[in-house]
C-alpha cells in the first residue's frame, strides 16, 4: 500500500514538474513556470527550475502575457488581463492598430535616415501615409545625396509569433538626386564646379523581420527610373517604431 501511495505522489510530482505555463514579462524575461493564482492585480507561481518550490508574485503591471499548457493565452494590457484564445487573436491584440511613427537607418556604401507615418488597418496591412528618406555617401552630403518622398506605401505582415513577425514594404513616389563636384582635368583652369539635379520615378521594397512592435530590421531595394535611365541601390535598414 505504501509502495502504490508513492508511485502516485511520484507521478503527481512528475505532472507538476513538467507543467509548462509560459510566463512573460515586460522587460523581457521568460520563465517556464506552474501558475498558481491570478488574482486581480498579481500573479502567483512556482518557477520550474526552482527545486524548492518557492512561491513568486508579480503584478500584472510587470506581466507581458502567460501561454497556458493548454494554449490558452492571457494578455495584460493596462494592467487588465484579456484572454485569447489562440496566436491569431494574439496577432489582433499585437496589430498596429491606428497610426505609428517610424524612424529609420540606413547603412551600406553610405548613410540615410527616414521617417514614416503608417495606419494600420487590420493585423496583416498597415498603409504607409507618407514616407521621407535621405541617403548620401560617406562624403560630405554637399557632394551627393538622394531624397526620396514616397506619398503611397504599403506593408504586409506575417501573423505574429511570441514577438517577432515577418514583413514586406512596398513605398511609391519620387526621387531625386544631386551631384556637386569640382572638377581640375581642363588645362590652365584652377577648377570648375559641376552641379546636376536627376528627377527619378522611385520605387521603395523592403522585407524584414519587426521584434516586438518597436524594433525592425530589414533589407531595402531603391529602385529609380526617368528618361535617361534607370538604377538600383540596396541598403540595410534599422527601424524604430513609436
Amino acid at each position: 500500500m505504501n509502495k502504490i501511495l508513492f508511485l502516485i505522489v511520484l507521478a503527481g510530482c512528475s505532472l507538476f514538474l513538467n507543467a509548462q505555463d509560459i510566463l512573460v514579462l515586460r522587460g523581457g524575461g521568460v520563465y517556464h513556470v506552474k501558475v498558481l493564482e491570478v488574482t486581480p492585480t498579481k500573479v502567483r507561481y512556482i518557477n520550474n527550475n526552482d527545486e524548492k518550490g518557492t512561491i513568486v508574485s508579480v503584478m500584472h503591471s510587470n506581466l507581458y502575457y502567460i501561454r497556458y499548457e493548454n494554449g490558452e493565452l492571457q494578455v495584460f494590457n493596462d494592467d487588465s488581463p484579456e484572454h485569447v484564445d489562440d496566436m491569431s487573436d494574439y496577432a489582433e491584440y499585437m496589430s498596429e492598430k491606428g497610426f505609428s511613427h517610424e524612424i529609420d537607418l540606413y547603412i551600406q556604401d553610405g548613410w540615410g535616415v527616414g521617417y514614416q507615418l503608417r495606419h494600420g488597418i487590420t493585423s496583416f496591412w498597415a498603409m504607409n501615409i507618407i514616407s521621407i528618406s535621405y541617403m548620401s555617401g560617406f562624403t560630405s552630403p554637399l557632394e551627393f545625396g538622394i531624397l526620396n518622398l514616397r506619398p503611397v506605401g504599403f506593408r504586409f505582415y506575417t501573423p505574429i509569433y511570441e514577438d517577432i513577425r515577418l514583413y514586406t514594404e512596398l513605398n511609391i513616389g519620387y526621387s531625386m538626386s544631386y551631384i556637386n563636384q569640382k572638377s581640375t582635368s581642363i588645362p590652365d583652369v584652377g577648377g570648375i564646379n559641376t552641379s546636376e539635379t536627376f528627377h527619378f520615378f522611385g520605387l521603395g521594397f523592403t522585407a524584414g523581420i519587426q521584434i516586438s512592435k518597436h524594433f525592425a530590421v530589414g533589407y531595402n531595394l531603391e529602385f529609380y527610373k526617368n528618361n535617361n535611365g534607370e538604377s538600383i541601390d540596396h541598403w540595410g535598414k534599422i527601424s524604430l517604431i513609436l
